[in-house]
């Protein structure tokens, strides 16, 4: 997106943002950072999955 003098906005991604006025590229772009993200959510579930259930057998 850009302002009315042709800068380039600062879009600040972030999760429920409005997307209307996105061109295709920055969704792409968004799009991307979002899969990037989950995919970082999901290593940090599997280790605390993995932490948990190591736990777990040590108390059994």
């Amino acid at each position: 997106m850009f302002d009315e003098d042709g800068r380039k906005i600062n879009l600040g991604l972030h999760i429920g943002m409005k997307l209307e006025g996105m061109s295709v590229t920055e969704l792409d772009h968004y799009i991307d950072q979002l899969n990037a993200e989950i995919s970082r959510v999901k290593q940090e579930k599997d280790k605390l999955i993995s932490h948990n259930a190591a736990a777990e057998a040590l108390f059994k």
